[in-house]
């Protein structure tokens, strides 16, 4: 009865926990109506731009007539805060400005180094600026970015209609309430040009006048439809403060910036351009640009990046449309942003009249407990704050040595670290076996489902060193002779062992700069066990009740002092931990479930479980964060329990030796019990998910992501747009056409062939098409390896189109008696999207002509030979420019440099729309039309 009524107040706890998260995050503001005052932020009057960007204007790609129309709906929006201005506020001066920008730059992306190239980008900007305060060249104004483009195939209501949405209210708030003072100058920029891999950003920081005066930024963006905004990257404990003085409801976690940071998140935002540190920059140390070639300096401000994170499953996706987004959302977004942005002003302002300066702003450690308050301290406060459970623990286990203790520290560590090991291993395999054997990816939009599988899986595997430990002879003899104090030395062992492993690992995470913020997860930990083990045994140990009933009949049957410490006792001492860390995990274990249908997939062995293990070593890993260091106390209390059942030393040796398994009978309960709701819940889980409308784990709600590219293949050079549009042309011009397919899970392409209409069937599956025919698609590819290829036919109507939109080509090569310099003019009808990739010996680009030597490859062919991949994107704005792309390489003049390219657009030809048509349901098609081409130089 002691291990049940255990478990269950564990269980309760945990479930409390978890019911206070979700209303946490449901808990949202009731969003102000069309008549709510002008001097408010009002979510309907956000929610109109984001339907008129969304729903009205739909895609608005880069290259595509919807992104300039969106920007002319946007500028008659700023015209309406600059008239407003003019009537209301005779103490804001109020300017806009449309910045047209063209550049390049590095920047790395997935882990993989690229060239970035762009033409035609629009940018909008208003300035607010109280005409009492200084220059307006002086650095003090607050940058607030927001970007009105959208990904492919997507309307882009949530990312980032709204952020866009959300900017222009704030700032029509601003000057429409006449008691709002801000004290600096606050520049809305509402950039054409994220999704292309934060381009306009980079066109606004290197080129525009007013980049010279922002001294902050920050960023607003989304990954999701619902949820509260989360500050989840920060370098300004500037912006930081003022988030937490000021916002009504602030959120932040640090984590988020640490995986970020690590790449495994493919993803990124205009943040990485804003805050990037260019080596040789006045932010970069010596020893970091002695490191790396040098690059063109840009970036190097402190901000904060905020987005909502919630349901990724329509990101990206045509479900992103402005009817998915919950009510109270863009309030609560709204809110926050008009507080910081007031309260960073009067920070800016007072910073500058001090002359505190935060040129670059100061690193910080922060995490919200459970969404009510933001804790944040500097990181130089860290590096002390994060040794301090090392300097304690390595005490304690000094003393216990030093008192003659025999508590078994090495057995501790062992056991817990075979316990993170088991409780990530077990979830990975119930993971993979319930992909392999039942449902890939059958958890996908339903969390209840993962947790079946998560839960008692992890529980199991953390539990299984510490059963071994104590199935081990010694400490069955002293469960046997209920030996309270041998029973506490092993409790001592194993606690010491585990805070060991805990404020080691929050050391080294703090020192080496791998994950350097989140180690303040270890840190409560730490502190929680050891005041726990303290209380217990300098508390606990004999403490007897008052009536004497418990004392006299309980204390002599246990074989001495009665130990009254209770697992509750342990769980409200470990309370701040629990709270803090169970937050965060749940918060990150939702986030990963929806967010892994966006990170790759693999033709290994495990390809069908690819997503699955991956989720498995994640939420294992959650799951141990949160429960783990629990568990040397509740394995205590466990054998604590078992031997008050236990007999005697004398009739268990007797009984021994006549069944000699019956001393492990509690131990076999106890793994039994355990095996048996493992068993159980995966049952539950089993059943829950053959109950799915679709055999596959997607819906019409929860769409899978897969590319769809009609590629065609130039056999030579491209000539361009052609009159005469016979086959007999075509079989000339064209050496190969296709339709490729691209998943971006792991739920194997397959089964969306299996399901298409008029599905051909092969017996050994499609063939997995050429990595160079996704060039188009790269980096992505680097992690999404699940392809196909079909072979269609062409119609006579898709031939007349393909022959209207042919690229042209001009390859000059200058020769000298050093060097070699190759210009390069590509020139397409339509403003479409460029992939180039030169394999050589290159010495210098025209994208890195103000960079230094030597160039960054993305990668080394099987040859050994260097990788460079450029993407160029523009807008076509009227007459060539944006339309024809001229670039240089420079080499050595025996060097023979191999360039693919690739050009693609989404415009939609007859072969690509019957293919889209055929797809199933469940299926959100990414569509391009690609045209690939080799060369040499």
């Amino acid at each position: 009865m002691g291990l049940l009524s255990g478990g269950l107040k564990v269980a309760i706890v945990y479930a409390l926990l978890i019911f206070t998260s979700y209303k946490n995050w449901h808990h949202l503001p009731q969003p102000f109506g069309e008549d709510a005052n002008q001097d408010v932020f009002s979510e309907h009057r956000a929610m109109n731009h984001v339907r008129a960007l969304a729903d009205d204007i739909g895609m608005r790609q880069v290259g595509t007539p919807g992104v300039r129309i969106a920007a002319e709906y946007l500028l008659s929006e700023l015209k309406s805060i600059e008239q407003l201005a003019k009537r209301e506020r005779p103490d804001l001066e109020v300017e806009i400005q449309v910045q047209t920008t063209s550049g390049a730059y590095h920047l790395e992306l997935f882990l993989t180094p690229v060239y970035l190239s762009y033409a035609n980008l629009e940018n909008l900007l208003i300035r607010l600026r109280p005409k009492a305060s200084s220059k307006a060249s002086e650095r003090t104004s607050l940058l607030v970015n927001a970007h009105f483009d959208s990904a492919i195939a997507s309307p882009g209501a949530a990312d980032c209609a709204a952020c866009t949405a959300i900017a222009v209210e704030v700032a029509r708030t601003i000057v429409g309430n006449k008691d709002i003072k801000i004290e600096t100058p606050v520049i809305f920029l509402l950039n054409g040009g994220e999704e292309t891999y934060m381009n306009a950003a980079h066109g606004f920081m290197i080129e525009h006048e007013w980049a010279q005066e922002v001294s902050h930024f920050i960023n607003i963006e989304s990954t999701g439809s619902y949820g509260p905004d989360v500050v989840f990257r920060s370098n300004s404990d500037l912006l930081l403060s003022a988030y937490l003085s000021a916002s009504p409801r602030p959120r932040a976690n640090v984590v988020f910036q640490d995986i970020f940071d690590l790449g495994l998140i493919p993803a990124e935002t205009d943040y990485a351009v804003f805050a990037h540190e260019s080596t040789g920059s006045e932010t970069a140390s010596g020893e970091e640009a002695s490191k790396k070639p040098r690059t063109t300096v840009y970036g190097d401000l402190p901000g904060i990046d905020i987005a909502t994170m919630f349901d990724s499953r329509s990101y990206h996706t045509a479900l992103d449309e402005s009817k998915r987004m919950a009510p109270g959302c863009t309030q609560n977004f709204g809110d926050n942003m008009l507080a910081i942005v007031l309260k960073a002003s009067e920070m800016i302002r007072r910073t500058v009249d001090d002359e505190e300066g935060d040129s670059f702003g100061e690193d910080c450690v922060y995490f919200d407990v459970m969404g009510l308050f933001v804790v944040a301290y500097p990181f130089k406060l860290a590096r002390f704050i994060h040794l301090v459970p090392f300097v304690l623990t390595v005490a304690v286990t000094l003393a216990a040595k030093a008192s003659g203790s025999k508590a078994p520290v090495v057995e501790g560590v062992l056991s817990f670290f075979f316990s993170f090991l088991c409780s990530v291993i077990f979830a990975v395999i119930q993971f993979g076996l319930t992909a392999l054997f039942i449902q890939p990816m059958a958890w996908y939009g339903r969390p209840h489902i993962a947790a079946l599988l998560l839960v008692p899986s992890s529980v199991f595997g953390s539990f299984i060193p510490y059963i071994f430990t104590y199935t081990r002879q010694r400490s069955l003899d002293v469960m046997k002779n209920k030996d309270g104090d041998k029973l506490e030395e092993i409790l001592v062992g194993h606690v010491v062992g585990s805070s060991l492993v805990l404020s080691t690992l929050a050391l080294l995470m703090t020192t080496s700069g791998v994950m350097k913020h989140s180690a303040y997860m270890f840190v409560f930990w730490v502190l929680s066990a050891l005041l726990a083990l303290g209380t217990k045994v300098f508390y606990f140990r004999d403490k007897r009740s008052d009536t004497g009933v418990r004392t006299r009949s309980k204390a002599k049957r246990n074989g001495g002092g009665f130990d009254s410490f209770d697992v509750m006792d342990t769980l409200v001492i470990h309370l701040p931990a629990l709270v803090v860390v169970g937050h965060m995990s749940l918060f990150g274990f939702l986030f990963f479930l929806d967010r892994i249908s966006t990170m790759g997939s693999s033709m290994d062995w495990h390809g069908r479980a690819h997503a699955d293990m991956i989720i498995g070593v994640i939420a294992g890993g959650l799951f141990f964060v949160s429960f783990g260091p629990l568990v040397p106390f509740l394995a205590y209390h466990a054998a604590r329990s078992t031997s008050k059942g236990a007999p005697s030393t004398t009739k268990a040796k007797k009984s021994s030796r006549a069944h000699p398994f019956k001393q492990y009978s509690c131990v076999i309960q106890c793994l039994g019990g355990l095996l048996a709701m493992c068993l159980f819940f995966l049952l539950v889980a089993t059943v829950l998910i053959r109950m799915q409308d679709h055999r596959n784990s997607f819906s019409a709600h929860n769409p899978k992501r897969v590319f769809v590219q009609r590629l065609h293949v130039l056999r030579g050079d491209p000539p361009g747009a052609i009159k005469n549009h016979s086959r007999a042309m075509y079989d000339t011009i064209i050496e190969e056409s296709s339709v490729t397919m691209l998943g971006v899970d792991s739920v194997p392409l397959q089964n969306v062939l299996n399901d298409m209409v008029g599905a051909q069937s092969h017996e050994s599956g499609p063939p997995k098409s050429d990595p160079n025919h996704l060039l188009a698609a790269y980096p992505i590819t680097r992690f999404m390896k699940d392809s196909v290829s079909l072979k269609v036919g062409v119609e006579d109507e898709e031939i007349r189109q393909l022959f209207k939109s042919l690229p042209s080509l001009r390859v000059r090569t200058k020769k000298g008696s050093s060097m070699k310099r190759c210009h390069i003019a590509m020139r397409s009808p339509f403003a479409g999207y460029y992939l180039v990739n030169v394999t050589g010996n290159a010495s210098k680009f025209s994208f890195a002509e103000h960079d230094t030597e030597p160039l960054i490859p993305s990668e080394y062919s099987d040859d050994g030979l260097p990788m460079y991949a450029v993407r160029h994107v523009g807008n076509h704005l009227g007459g060539r420019n944006g339309l024809e792309w001229n670039w240089w390489i420079d080499a050595k003049p025996e060097e023979n440099l191999k360039i693919s390219w690739a050009v693609s657009n989404i415009t939609s030809t007859p072969t690509l729309q019957d293919v889209v048509a055929r797809l199933p349901d469940y299926v959100n098609p990414i569509p391009i039309t690609t045209i690939l081409h080799k060369f040499e130089c």
